[in-house]
């Protein structure tokens, strides 16, 4: 466990790179714009930026794949786009952000680990039945929302949703069905999932 917090550091120092054993890292209440160097911390499961100065993750963070547990809240992310990328994601925090509409969060329906997601004072949640939309497109009846679970209408929502989602091609990494399920498959050049909502 490594923590850095409150030391106004303004850019994650390439140092870390000789850290691969490192589990746990707290940088919140920093200085920090990108995400970087961390790609040799290869045992890193619980990564805390909170309360930085991060304003995109859709290119910095493709080498965190062992993440499991992420907290970016207090930032100023305007969409969860590139966190689809780590698989192995069980528990996200983008909560405080401007995060503006539901879509903005589509893609983390590919993350077939997530079970909690807190999205609390983001724009979006001024939206009319904005958990019913994000519902729609994780398309996941396990997964607590800012702390609770799918109600009955949302759980309606996602079967709705899921009756007429096709199968389409996906570089991903399992086959997800209509119902659910999921099955790992090794085809020639790739897997199959849900399609991306259209942007």
């Amino acid at each position: 466990v490594l923590n850095c917090s409150h030391n106004y550091i303004s850019n994650i120092d390439s140092s870390l790179v000789e850290l691969a054993a490192l589990e746990v890292l707290d940088l919140s209440y920093n200085l920090i714009s990108k995400i970087e160097n961390l790609q040799f911390c290869f045992r890193l499961v619980h990564l805390n930026l909170s309360n930085n100065r991060i304003r995109s993750v859709e290119n910095t963070v493709a080498t965190l794949g062992n993440l499991r547990v992420l907290n970016l809240a207090s930032n100023g992310l305007e969409s969860a786009y590139g966190l689809e990328k780590l698989l192995g994601l069980e528990r996200l925090d983008v909560s405080d952000n401007q995060i503006m509409q539901p879509l903005d969060v589509s893609r983390l329906g590919h993350l077939p680990n997530l079970t909690q997601l807190e999205l609390r004072a983001n724009p979006l949640t001024q939206i009319a039945k904005w958990r019913t939309q994000v519902f729609t497109f994780i398309l996941k009846e396990d997964l607590v929302l800012d702390g609770h679970g799918p109600s009955s209408s949302e759980k309606k929502a996602i079967e709705a949703k899921r009756a007429e989602t096709p199968i389409v091609p996906y570089a991903g990494h399992s086959t997800i069905s209509k119902i659910g399920t999921i099955v790992t498959e090794r085809p020639a050049f790739s897997s199959y999932g849900r399609a991306l909502p259209s942007e």
